[in-house]
């Protein structure tokens, strides 16, 4: 038996690639219609990567256009920024402290994929601006992550209040 989470779909060859591609565009037509759906009224959370499974999109959006899509991408984008800044985990658009892999997701992902599929977007733009000058150690706001006299990050966990103490 099959759980309501689960669903079994029996496949049927397409005709041609162009009925392929068709129907592999609808598929994600409908998965993202049901995420916002589901999603369009929670409030964020405080995860650091709440957005990256929206990036499965982007084959769709850059094949056609869907308002209900975009409208949503660009609402979750300002109200997860907007939650992170107002709890305090981001100062000067990027986290105080988080580990180095998972605290750029939102950034490298998230926001690279806003970045194709509305390119131009001021939003995007401003909001990797703030993310990028950190990474590169480019705004005096903040502490410097990386020691350019050893090539070395100063932490595992860093972010716009410094880095931890490499022995923590």
């Amino acid at each position: 038996m099959v759980s309501e989470s689960k669903q079994s779909t029996a496949l049927n060859r397409s005709a041609s690639l162009e009925e392929a591609c068709d129907r592999f565009l609808d598929d994600i037509k409908v998965w993202a219609h049901a995420c916002i759906d589901k999603y369009e009224a929670e409030a964020p959370t405080d995860g650091h990567d709440q957005l990256t499974y929206t990036t499965g999109w982007e084959p769709y959006l850059l094949a056609r256009t869907d308002n209900r899509v975009i409208r949503f991408l660009e609402k979750v984008q300002e109200d997860v920024a907007e939650h992170h800044t107002l709890s305090d985990k981001w100062f000067h658009g990027y986290w105080r402290t988080q580990e180095a892999h998972h605290g750029t997701e939102h950034f490298e992902l998230f926001l690279g994929f806003m970045a194709r599929v509305l390119p131009g977007n001021p939003t995007t733009s401003r909001q990797i601006v703030d993310a990028v000058e950190h990474l590169g150690n480019w705004s005096d706001e903040v502490p410097p992550w990386f020691d350019h006299s050893t090539g070395v990050f100063r932490s595992l966990f860093y972010g716009t209040a410094g880095g931890r103490d490499r022995r923590h």
